[in-house]
């Protein structure tokens, strides 16, 4: 990238010319990564000196601020030197949602990112729907008795005194008329989006769990169906990963890396792709197949799927397609 491009750039606006001018390679990545704002983008970038510098939000994963860090000092605003990657002739580097790679001139190719996903991704199916209270109803049930306030917190639901508890599905939903609370099951603590602490279980009708936030005396509520669709709760705690390097056999020649939202494709000197990461739900550390012994001309990752143009202009997809992204299901490229 052109000196007078890097200039552009927010997120590079507290560097000087002169360190503007050493940087060698960049890659800017998170929310909007080349947009107007840098308050949720992180940086890498590759000096002429070969050392490696993050800034931005201190992340070295694009998903979400602060984690996994480089350490505990603050890069917005600053420029903090990553000892892992610095010295070792990094030519490339990408990040995707979950997972970050670099290539060296050598064709080594270090990783970081998390362990395990640090967010859970809640669908209609991880949710069920308690009744407010409304004082004066009878329960549906027995129909004998008044449903009672029942507080979890400051949280109110009703409970009829027959243990009944008024609740329902998304596939058995309420009537247009009937307010209620929509709460998650809990696998795992989350951090409450209120407050950012971590949850703690709550039992409700004798058997379902479900996220209660301990500091702000509530439960943990989501959107309905309509705004449901790609809504995320950052685990409390899972582990991550420091840049560390890739152990592959010496005669595979890796030339190029790309990368997926939680996947890495590592591309051979004799045209093969080999895959390590998740792409959906399904752990890959695979060579992708290539019937069609195709030569790559360009490769490009989406979050769970991969694209290859050939020699010839032919396009390829592979990965998960089964929800109408561009890619068929599975670990082999076809032609489109």
């Amino acid at each position: 990238m052109e000196f007078s491009s890097l200039k552009k750039l927010e997120i590079l606006k507290h560097m000087t010319d002169e360190e503007l001018r050493n940087i060698k390679y960049l890659q800017v990545y998170g929310s909007g990564a080349f947009g107007r704002y840098s308050t949720d983008r992180s940086a890498l970038f590759v000096t002429h000196d070969d050392e490696v510098f993050l800034t931005g939000v201190n992340s070295m994963v694009g998903l979400l601020p602060a984690v996994p860090r480089v350490n505990k000092e603050a890069s917005q605003g600053k420029c903090i030197k990553v000892d892992a990657l610095s010295g070792l002739g990094i030519i490339k580097i990408v990040v995707g949602s979950s997972i970050g790679a670099a290539l060296s001139s050598k064709g080594e190719v270090y990783t970081w990112g998390y362990v395990e996903y640090p967010v859970v991704n809640v669908t209609d199916g991880d949710t069920k729907m308690y009744e407010s209270y409304v004082a004066n109803k009878t329960c549906e049930r027995c129909s004998r008795h008044n449903y009672a306030q029942l507080l979890i917190g400051s949280t109110s639901i009703s409970r009829c005194g027959c243990g009944y508890w008024p609740n329902h599905s998304p596939y058995s939903p309420p009537s247009f008329d009937t307010t209620v609370r929509r709460f998650v099951s809990f696998s795992v603590p989350v951090l409450c989006p209120k407050c950012e602490n971590p949850t703690s279980p709550k039992v409700l009708d004798y058997s379902n769990k479900f996220h209660f936030c301990p500091k702000c005396n509530m439960m943990l509520e989501v959107p309905g169906s309509d705004k449901i669709n790609n809504f995320l709760l950052t685990k409390s705690s899972f582990g991550t990963l420091p840049p560390q390097k890739l152990e592959i056999c010496e005669s595979w020649k890796i030339r190029n890396i790309y990368c997926g939202a939680s996947f890495l494709v590592m591309e051979t000197s004799s045209d093969r792709l080999l895959t390590k990461g998740k792409i959906g739900n399904s752990e890959t550390q695979f060579f992708i197949f290539n019937p069609d012994n195709v030569r790559f001309k360009s490769v490009s990752c989406g979050g769970d799927h991969l694209a290859v143009i050939s020699d010839k202009g032919e396009l390829y997809t592979c990965g998960l397609g089964d929800k109408g992204q561009l890619g068929y299901v599975g670990l082999m490229i076809w032609a489109i």
